[in-house]
């Protein structure tokens, strides 16, 4: 898939066992600063609604 895409996964992993459907779990939680898995986070945040 790509380079350090199972660093990148542990986010979607985040969403998918929230079981609702949503990014608000990707988005509503507290990330590491500077780390890769912050694009996830911020392009969970891009698909926001409302």
């Amino acid at each position: 898939m790509g380079t350090d895409a199972s660093v990148l996964i542990h986010e979607v992993l985040v969403a998918m066992r929230t079981g609702d459907g949503t990014t608000d779990g990707i988005t509503n939680t507290i990330h590491i600063h500077p780390a890769l898995s912050e694009v996830v986070a911020r392009a969970a945040g891009n698909f926001r609604t409302g």
